[in-house]
This record gives structure tokens, sequence and C-alpha cells, in this order.
């Protein structure tokens, strides 16, 4: 599968599969577009298993509400706000990556102190960590492209 089509497949069909092409390609800018999908999809299986009693590690609710600890987001904070800090799909999308990371450590905080998570807290996590995927991969095509 060639990596742009997989980065189609996740920004207009909503579909996240592992990707096994040439990873020659993905790094722009000091930043490996793939292991970052990748890493943020890790993340979020990480508190998911939290949330379904099956943790790893003793993730807070405040670390996870945090947008500057995972590797996404120290890419973002450093190097990326550098050099693309005025395009507008950057700032988009570190807009919303925090954005996920505060609807990440809410729900984490609600699971943890055993208050009842409307759905609608999930559904905010869940929504957010799309976005995410979709503003990485739109970016990545667009500096590609010279845009």
């Amino acid at each position: 599968m060639e990596l742009s089509d997989w980065l189609v497949g996740i920004t207009e069909r909503h579909c996240f599969i592992p990707y096994d092409g040439d990873r020659g390609l993905c790094v722009v800018s000091g930043l490996d577009f793939i292991h970052a999908i990748e890493w943020h999809m890790k993340w979020r299986g990480d508190i998911e298993d939290h949330l379904a009693g099956r943790a790893t590690s003793n993730l807070s609710a405040e670390e996870a509400s945090c947008d500057d600890h995972c590797q996404l987001g120290i890419w973002l904070k450093g190097e990326g706000e550098k050099t693309y800090g005025v395009r507008r799909e950057f700032r988009d999308l570190v807009r919303d990556h925090a954005l996920f990371h505060l609807s990440a450590g809410e729900l984490l905080n609600g699971f943890q102190t055993g208050k009842d998570c409307p759905g609608r807290l999930r559904q905010n996590f869940l929504t957010g960590s799309e976005v995410v995927l979709k503003h990485l991969a739109r970016l990545y095509l667009q500096l590609i492209a010279g845009r």
C-alpha cells in the first residue's frame, strides 16, 4: 500500500490499519509521521486499557491531560512549532491535540474516581483522536506536496 493511500484512508474513510509499506519517505522535519500516528494510536489504546481494567501503567488523569508529555506533543511544542507554527493545519493540530488530551484526562479522572462517565466523555475522546489523526495525515500530505 502506498503511503498516500494509507493517509487518505485515515482522512476520508476513518480507517486505521497498520502501515506496511516503505517507511523511507515518512520523515519530515524530524517527525516520522507514521510513527506519530502509531504512537497516538498506542497512547489511545493505553487509555482504553485503563478504562477496561487492563492497565499496564499508572497513568494519572493529570498526566493524560498534558499534551506535551507524549512523543507527538514533544515534537509539536518543539521542532514542529519552530518549523510549521505559521501553518493553519499545524495550529489546528496543536489545538485539537491539546483538546484530545483534556478529554482523555477528563475521561480517566471519571474512571479513576469511580464517577459515572457519561457517553459524551468517551465520544469526545474518540472523536478527538480521529481529528488528531486527520490533522497529522493532512499536514504530511500538504508538506510533501509543497503547499
